[in-house]
């Protein structure tokens, strides 16, 4: 009888904790981690991110963590100010395998995207980035050890590409 009792103990206190951890994650405001994602991305590319919009995370069966607004300085020297522009993007996460650093996504949904690659007259890219030794040694922490990525789906997708020795563009 007492191990009844015990079972039932158990159960409810994981059922608590199910219910305070999905609880905290529908109540946490995503948008205070907006300066962190772009001080790493700074920090790693040399290039200004900005998120305009919010970013929230849809809770279900896969989590999906959705951010709107979002642009992503070109370099310096480009012809646009911006090389990225997203009106939406939606990325669905498998859950455990995040324990041991491996990132599945199950799916990548992105919506209103203007994309500019273009290079210099010397045939450098926009989307080459400078190394930076301080900002490898902080992105390693972070680093996943694999990436893997079931399915992408793009909605009013436009890339332009400049070719700065000749000045021509294709879209």
């Amino acid at each position: 009888m007492r191990w009844k009792w015990l079972a039932g103990t158990v159960f409810l206190l994981i059922i608590a904790l199910v219910a305070a951890i999905y609880v905290f994650l529908y109540t946490f405001d995503y948008n205070k981690l907006k300066p962190r994602i772009a001080r790493m991305v700074e920090n790693a590319t040399g290039r200004e991110l900005n998120i305009g919009g919010e970013i929230d995370l849809a809770i279900g069966l896969f989590p999906a963590l959705v951010v709107t607004d979002i642009t992503f300085a070109n370099a310096s020297w480009g012809s646009q100010r911006q090389m990225i522009k997203m009106d939406k993007l939606q990325a669905q996460v498998r859950l455990l395998p995040l324990l041991t650093k491996d990132v599945e996504l199950s799916k990548i949904a992105l919506a209103g995207v203007t994309v500019l690659l273009e290079t210099k007259p010397d045939g450098q890219g926009n989307w080459e980035f400078p190394a930076d030794e301080s900002a490898a040694g902080s992105a390693e922490a972070f680093k996943a050890t694999r990436i893997s990525v079931d399915n992408i789906r793009f909605e009013n997708f436009d890339l332009t590409f400049r070719d700065g020795k000749t000045g021509s563009a294709t879209q």
